[in-house]
């Protein structure tokens, strides 16, 4: 059976093995060698890649782990900065096509209470939350909610010198009551459920 590592090993080595035996290795290596520059540095913005994103989705979707534990991800079309490099697969609002009645509980999405410049905390992808109101359920039938009011961003908070879980929070979703437990003690309401 072993342990959670070993088959977490396993998978990432399933997909090097995928990427030598089509040629993808080969591919991004080419892709690298036209690019004189560093795809960590913030300044200078690479064409899209293909082989880079077609990796960088198939590292993700082919370990069951990464994909319960950050998402589901697809070849995206242009390239973006986050976390400290260039990105060309970007995460999915799967629960946008979860048509399951089971409600769903997830974090690790960056959602926020209050409006930021996600680039303050080196996020260049897609805003997955946009348009979704910070207390409301999401998704197609109305029954997946997002825990996580972007937790990951305190440290701007304690850099800036600012009140540490203003615009950061980390919450728990109580059930059957729908509402968020806040860390700082705060309750809310939860909006808009609809499982049917």
């Amino acid at each position: 059976m072993g342990s959670v590592r070993e088959r977490y090993d396993q998978w990432e080595q399933a997909s090097k093995q995928y990427a030598i035996e089509t040629q993808l290795e080969q591919r991004m290596a080419t892709e690298l060698k036209r690019w004189e520059h560093d795809l960590e540095n913030p300044h200078m913005q690479p064409p899209f890649m293909h082989a880079i994103a077609e990796n960088e989705s198939n590292k993700q979707m082919m370990n069951p782990l990464k994909v319960l534990t950050s998402g589901v991800e697809r070849k995206g079309t242009v390239p973006f900065y986050s976390s400290g490099k260039w990105r060309f697969a970007q995460r999915v609002a799967w629960w946008d096509e979860y048509n399951d009645a089971t409600p769903v509980v997830v974090g690790h999405y960056w959602r926020r209470v209050n409006k930021i410049d996600r680039a303050t905390v080196g996020k260049g992808d897609e805003d997955l939350f946009e348009t979704t109101h910070p207390y409301s359920w999401h998704g197609k039938r109305g029954n997946v909610f997002c825990v996580d009011f972007s937790a990951g961003g305190r440290w701007t908070e304690r850099k800036a010198g600012t009140t540490v879980g203003h615009d950061f929070k980390l919450a728990a979703l109580r059930w059957p009551e729908k509402t968020l437990q806040f860390d700082d003690g705060h309750t809310l309401a939860t909006t808009d459920f609809r499982a049917r």
